[in-house]
């Protein structure tokens, strides 16, 4: 297996198991999944979105506005949605 295979694997286990958590409402757990993801691929919109909204449900608004913000940058219009609170 290339390294490239390797890590795009890891990616879709980071990211998937972060989402599952962040349904589950395990808000720090997907932040620790979501920190791995964005180690792989530092300009993934969503990780950056989801990342943020973990951080705001955990009332950490300052970091989740910074990572909304950070996801707007990169071109989600989704997270357009989510900087009312910022």
């Amino acid at each position: 297996m290339s390294n490239s295979k390797s890590i795009d694997s890891s990616f879709e286990v980071f990211y998937n198991r972060a989402v599952s958590f962040l349904n589950l409402g395990l808000y720090e757990k997907a932040i620790l999944d979501f920190n791995k993801v964005l180690a792989l691929s530092n300009m993934n919109s969503d990780a950056f979105l989801y990342r943020g909204f973990c951080y705001k449900k955990l009332n950490q608004h300052i970091k989740g506005c910074e990572d909304i913000n950070t996801a707007v940058k990169l071109g989600s219009k989704t997270a357009l949605n989510f900087l009312k609170g910022c």
